[in-house]
This record gives C-alpha cells, structure tokens and sequence, in this order.
C-alpha cells in the first residue's frame, strides 16, 4: 500500500491551558497520526492528548525559551477533535496529520533536530544519518521566535501548513511539510522565511507498512 496523506488539521490560541485541532473526519484506525506541538515558553511536555497514550518521535529547543514537539500513535477509535492539555496557560500551536500506508510497529526510521540560537532566515535541518529503510515519509517542522512571511522548503519537501499565535515574546510561528521518497538516502531539507528570527527544527523519517521491526523506540506519554 503506497503512503498517502488523509487529512489534516492545524490550530493556535494565544494564553489557555488547552489547544483542539479538529481533522475533517475521524480518523481511520490502523492509519498513522503524527502531532506537532509548539510553545512560547518552556513546557515539560503536554499533560495529556485526548486522554490516551501517544508516543513520543522528537523535540527542539530554541531561543531559550521555545519548544517544539512531534508525537505518534497508530489510529484507534481515535476522535476527529484532538486536543493537548498541559499545566500552564500558553501561547500555542498543534497540528496533526493522518497517513496511510505506514508501519503500525516501531515505525521511527531517523530523526532529527537543528536548534537556532540567533536570528535567520534559513534553517537546514538534516536528517542524523541515511534512511535504513526504502520507502519513508519525511515529516519536518520548524518553530519560529515570532511571525514569519513566504515560508517555503527546499529539496521537494512540500509544504503543508504555517500558522501563527501570540503577541510580544510569545510571537510563535509553526511551519511543517512532508516529503514521500523510494530509496534510501541522506535527505535534508532547508526551510526559508522573510524577517530574520530565532529558530528550531525537528526531522523524522516513519516507515512504510511493508517494514517489520522486532524492537521498541521512545517513550510512551500517559494522560494525566
């Protein structure tokens, strides 16, 4: 079965203890979610995502102060509403996406993260070493220490959303695209912007469904 994106959602709120990202339908079970988290300030992690484990892919800090987060979970009896609750009222942004044609089991191949500590306009974020795996979906997403303009991606990645959230020092922008690729490979993608900004960024390779794997990655995040 060939990787396909389903659908996906992206949302921001400026000060609450909670954030929804609402997909147009449930998703269907079986299928892979990938959420992408993004705060102003340092967070220890969200409390809990609709109330039910999700595994944890990779992370970026950035500027002192800034976080961001890519989480997983093979789709089951999953709501169309996705929400992430966490301790402190934030500044806040989530996205997530549902693919087909993914592994169920272990389904990390790489990952990765750039970690900005002046103002850019450019960040490369690469993947830590060559893919093991042929047929790979490449998720890579980057936060940004207030809003940017004409975000755009190199080395055929394609963009898939932007949004911006909060005022002042909280300014956050989140930008994330997709790459789907048949061979293994060193991949790397820069991302560029307008107004030179502090910036992090976070790079994961899943694998296809085809892939069988015996061994066990990452952590899995309880609700609270």
């Amino acid at each position: 079965m060939p990787i396909a994106q389903v659908q996906k959602a992206i949302a921001n709120q400026a000060n609450s203890v909670t954030i929804t990202a609402t997909l147009a339908a449930p998703p269907t079970d079986g299928n892979l979610l990938v959420l992408i988290l993004l705060f102003a300030v340092k967070v220890t992690e969200p409390l809990s995502i609709n109330g039910v484990p999700w595994t944890f892919a990779s992370y970026a800090t950035y500027g002192g102060t800034s976080h961001l987060y890519m989480y997983y979970k093979q789709a089951s009896s999953d709501l169309a509403a996705i929400t992430a609750t966490f301790e402190d009222s934030r500044a806040a942004i989530l996205a997530v996406a549902e693919y087909s044609g993914m592994a169920a089991t272990d389904p990390i191949d790489r990952d990765a993260r750039a970690e900005g500590t002046s103002d850019v306009t450019s960040l490369l974020v690469p993947l830590s070493a060559a893919t093991r795996n042929a047929d790979d979906l490449l998720i890579v997403a980057l936060g940004h220490k207030g809003h940017v303009t004409a975000p755009s991606w190199s080395d055929s990645f394609t963009a898939q959303d932007d949004a911006q959230t909060g005022t002042g020092a909280d300014q956050i922008d989140l930008q994330w695209a997709d790459r789907i690729v048949a061979a293994t490979g060193t991949f790397e993608t820069t991302g560029s912007w307008t107004t030179a900004r502090t910036s992090g960024g976070i790079i994961v390779a899943f694998k296809d469904v085809d892939v069988i794997s015996a061994s066990s990655r990452g952590y899995v995040m309880t609700s609270a």
